[in-house]
């Protein structure tokens, strides 16, 4: 049995038991003019999605206090914070007092809380606050449970996902990227769903590290769904006995007042109701009790007024589980309305990029003195030959010397790729030097095969070939880097030189003898050389004979050396042929 002998009405904030916000001290300067319980500021300022909020809110509760409507004059003994539901989700509150309870009449004539956290999501929010006050008029204790509401706007913001950040976001030709949860709901029913971008799904919160081998831009997106157990209603069936022994309740001549506390496994106070007045059997509508931290409990107890404690009729255990939750507890028998209630639900995505690393090629100009790529607006490019850098930023390269030529650039998006080793072989131009009677080709090559008149000349393995007769030279050479590469034809021709000797040879080629020609008599001595300078016969001159005999000497160029006492020493230059 309840007196309802004044009803209050003023605002508080409301809390969270399980936030971190800053500790608060009230503002003294929140003060209202008629000594009537007030809040400051009365509007709290804007949110901003995915930005830190922190606000104090001061409220002020004078000990004595007159309705302004009715004009009666009452005490306020105990102001307690029952409940909070509706809040921005990421936002949390903190009372500045442990048991979330006010003793405006002992002298805690003010309190505050702090709104703090990080919303993630836009809209407007409708906060409700369930408080429990005790007050005394006309020597009459009452207790008043009432809702209030307070409004909070989320506007839209710049910041970045809110669900989950990646450590990579773009890579060449592979990317291995790692997304981690930036958001966290405890104590809810919560589900993930992610979408990898490639076909692939996954439906916990940590997916470890995702792999993308193939070029492409690769949508990653997780849908955060997140619900609460509300209790919504409850009506009491049954009602056990313990309640009509005291005077309050005329020794059970009296209906009960009865009401129920919903505790968390910690013992914490999750909601307590507002006492049913003279039934055994009411029901309780409207309700919007977040429930978490199971396994629940539920007490049972009849309400009495200033003469006795009020009756503890029982306490049981239960389980969340949306739909119609019956509970008994000595002998009372509770039906609880419990719902699955969607409390955020967000999709966040980012985009992943991988590119392929450029494939690089190059060629040759038809003229053959540059080397290019196609690739004409990479970032950067860097020449090399036979392994060391060249001083040339650009797509293509003057040749100047022989060698290994490799390109390694960067693309636009900052790829790297390297070409295959290209080749450029030397060319190979022969010179006469007279001064020495000496047929050269450059110097420096591995290995140097000489030709005459299209036979190769065996031996002849040198830069330099020294006494050449008259024909058609050629050499072939082998790099370091194995190119293999054959000159133009060089001719040789000394028939003018021929002409003004005393001597002759011939014919030459020859294959077994050669035959001279000219004033015999005056020939002392020959010596027949070959190109290397191995001399391969020496003989003094017969002069009843006109010929050598040289069946013995393999192909190749030689040179015949006359010595004579009448004459400067000649040098002829004859060829074996093939036999």
């Amino acid at each position: 049995m309840r007196l309802l002998l004044l009803g209050i009405t003023f605002t508080l904030l409301n809390f969270s038991a399980l936030s971190q916000c800053n500790d608060c001290t009230p503002d003294p300067e929140c003060v209202s003019e008629d000594a009537f319980p007030t809040i400051c500021p009365f509007v709290l300022p804007d949110a901003t999605a995915g930005e830190e909020y922190e606000e104090v809110i001061t409220f002020f509760l004078p000990a004595e206090i007159v309705d302004p409507e009715s004009e009666l004059s009452a005490t306020l003994l105990q102001v307690t914070v029952t409940n909070v539901s509706g809040l921005p989700f990421g936002m949390e509150f903190t009372l500045n007092s442990d048991d979330n309870t006010y003793f405006p009449s002992e002298g805690e004539e003010s309190g505050c809380a702090t709104v703090c956290g990080t919303p993630l999501i836009v809209g407007d929010y409708l906060m409700t606050i369930d408080v429990s006050v005790v007050v005394t008029a006309f020597g009459f204790e009452q207790t008043i449970a009432q809702s209030f509401q307070l409004p909070l706007t989320v506007l839209e913001g710049a910041a970045g996902n809110s669900l989950f950040t990646l450590d990579e976001f773009v890579a060449c030709d592979s990317l291995f990227t790692t997304p981690e949860l930036v958001f966290m709901a405890e104590g809810s029913v919560v589900s993930y769903e992610w979408d990898f971008g490639n076909g692939a799904f996954f439906d916990s919160s940590s997916p470890g590290t995702l792999v993308y081998s193939d070029p492409g831009d690769y949508n990653i997106s997780l849908n955060v769904l997140v619900q609460d157990f509300v209790l919504t209603g409850a009506e009491i069936i049954t009602l056990g006995d313990g309640w009509g022994g005291d005077l309050d309740d005329g020794f059970g001549l009296l209906s009960p007042d009865p009401y129920f506390v919903i505790l968390d496994a910690g013992g914490n106070v999750l909601y307590t109701a507002s006492a049913a007045t003279d039934t055994e059997t009411p029901s309780f509508d409207n309700l919007s009790v977040l429930l978490e931290g199971e396994p629940l409990t539920i007490e049972f107890y009849d309400e009495d007024g200033t003469i006795t404690d009020d009756d503890f009729l029982g306490a049981t255990t239960f389980e969340l589980e949306d739909g119609t939750v019956v509970v008994e507890a000595n002998g009372t028998t509770c039906s609880l309305d419990i719902e699955l209630q969607t409390s955020f639900d967000l999709t966040e995505s980012e985009t992943v990029s991988v590119f392929p690393s450029p494939d690089v090629e190059i060629q040759m100009s038809d003229d053959e003195n540059y080397l290019f790529t196609d690739i004409s607006d990479a970032l950067e490019y860097q020449w090399f030959i036979d392994g060391d850098s060249l001083s040339v930023n650009n797509d293509s390269l003057l040749i100047q010397n022989p060698g290994l030529y490799t390109l390694h650039l960067t693309n636009l998006v900052g790829c790297d790729g390297s070409s295959q080793e290209f080749l450029v072989c030397p060319s190979v131009e022969l010179t006469y030097d007279g001064a020495n009677d000496v047929l050269q080709a450059p110097e420096g090559f591995v290995e140097y095969v000489w030709f005459y008149n299209g036979l190769e000349l065996d031996g002849a393995d040198s830069f330099e070939l020294a006494s050449p007769a008259d024909g058609n030279y050629s050499v072939e050479i082998i790099d370091e880097n194995g190119c293999e590469v054959e000159s133009s034809v060089f001719t040789v021709t000394f028939i003018a030189e021929a002409n003004n000797q005393p001597w002759k040879v011939y014919p030459n080629p020859t294959t077994d003898f050669l035959q001279l020609n000219g004033d015999l008599t005056e020939i002392d001595s020959y010596r027949i050389v070959d190109l290397s300078g191995k001399i391969w016969d020496t003989k003094s001159w017969n002069s009843s004979e006109d010929r050598i005999d040289v069946r013995s000497l393999p192909s190749g160029l030689y040179t015949l050396q006359i010595l004579s006492s009448k004459q400067k020493p000649v040098v002829l230059r004859f060829v074996i042929g093939a036999r």
